[in-house]
């Protein structure tokens, strides 16, 4: 049986993190974690899926104030490690997230991923029945 928690530690945190570099390999994985109380403070919270005794499955969230709607949760980086994937992990965090979501009150959930990752745009889309919504636009600022 999986079991979702919100990860705080140290250590909970660094293996939450060996998960995301799947996603995410320029990671330092030592700079996050010393950085991991100024994300909490600003509001990231950072969510581990443990089956079989370990993290399987990460995802970061955000709330974020919205003029319109009042809140939206936004989640950031969900990734199931590649020798769980396709077990529904993936889709236990997205609900357990929408609950989390509800809970506060928001009224949407959001999640992007870049445009070159259709395995991810497929599951969101088809899978969970998510809307396409928006484009997003970036700009590196140095």
């Amino acid at each position: 049986m999986a079991e979702i928690l919100e990860l705080t530690t140290k250590v909970q945190w660094q293996e939450a993190l060996s998960v995301l570099r799947e996603l995410r390999p320029d990671l330092e994985i030592s700079n996050t974690v010393n950085d991991r109380k100024v994300l909490i403070a600003r509001g990231y919270k950072l969510y581990g899926l443990v089956h079989e005794g370990r993290v399987v499955c990460v995802a970061g969230i955000v709330v974020h104030p919205h003029i319109a709607r009042g809140s939206d949760f936004w989640v950031h980086d969900l990734v199931t490690t590649a020798d769980a994937r396709s077990q529904g992990h993936g889709e236990a965090m997205m609900r357990f997230l929408e609950a989390q979501a509800l809970a506060l009150g928001c009224s949407r959930l959001s999640v992007h991923t870049r445009l070159s990752r259709e395995r991810a745009q497929n599951f969101y889309e088809n899978h969970l029945e998510y809307d396409r919504y928006a484009v997003v636009f970036q700009k590196e600022l140095k």
